[in-house]
């Protein structure tokens, strides 16, 4: 590796684990997402800062056939793995731009609560959601959120009153507070849906990642669907991006 390749991912695997650990300086917990960032990242930076006694390794076992193999297996898993990731980014960026101008009932996406105050991503999700129906007095929203740990009160409560606090009227909003996970949010907005006689038509609000596994689960409930994302921190995207690749393939094969 010359000195320039080296320096380059010396810088990018310190900046890529620096960002992935943004929120845990700030206090967040750490989950699948920041721990896969940080090794993915730690790992390029020790080799770049070890590129000397790597690349040494890499001609021993190059020089026997069993090592050779063991490093073509590695390199195909590599391979497989960050292809897997680039499709998967992929998708939830096509379906985060999944948008038309049907009439369609609003439906927001829980999001943790501390105590009774919104976090931050729930508070981005209410932001696009207010500013869609600012701007469409006739669009009626469900509010979709259970109480989970750590929540004095459920997140549709929470969205409830954050709305309401910003001017929405409260005739147009529907809170449906018994899910705790994504399938429950869209198979009981669903019910309340029927039961309300809203237009059975969504536009799921949620952080753009969130959109593909939202829309996929909406197609199971055959729920005609599209989105509204709203825009993640920067600092926060990439730990909840890579967390939401795991919940794919979870959803997927499980």
């Amino acid at each position: 590796m010359t000195d320039m390749g080296r320096w380059i991912c010396i810088i990018a695997g310190a900046l890529g684990l620096l960002w992935f650990l943004l929120p845990v300086f700030s206090g967040l917990i750490i989950n699948i997402g920041n721990i896969t960032g940080a090794i993915v990242f730690g790992t390029l930076l020790l080799l770049a800062l070890n590129s000397d006694r790597f690349f040494s390794w890499i001609r021993l076992m190059r020089s026997t056939r069993s090592g050779s193999s063991w490093l073509a297996v590695l390199a195909a898993v590599l391979i497989c793995i960050f292809t897997l990731a680039g499709v998967l980014e992929y998708v939830m960026i096509r379906e985060a731009n999944n948008r038309d101008d049907a009439e369609r009932t609003l439906v927001i996406l829980g999001c943790g609560v501390y105590g009774e105050r919104p976090s931050l991503m729930l508070i981005e999700r209410m932001q696009a959601a207010y500013e869609y129906m600012s701007e469409h007095p006739d669009v009626s929203c469900v509010l979709s959120g259970g109480k989970g740990q750590g929540e004095d009160i459920s997140e549709a409560e929470a969205m409830y009153r954050w709305l309401t606090a910003k001017g929405i009227s409260a005739d147009r909003l529907y809170k449906e507070d018994r899910s705790v996970s994504t399938r429950q949010n869209l198979e009981f907005t669903k019910k309340i849906l029927q039961t309300e006689d809203l237009p059975m038509r969504i536009r799921i609000v949620t952080n753009e990642f969130h959109e593909y596994r939202a829309g996929q689960i909406a197609d199971k409930l055959e729920l005609d669907h599209c989105a509204l994302p709203a825009p993640t921190a920067w600092w926060l995207y990439p730990t909840y991006a890579v967390r939401e690749m795991y919940a794919i393939l979870y959803e997927r094969f499980f």
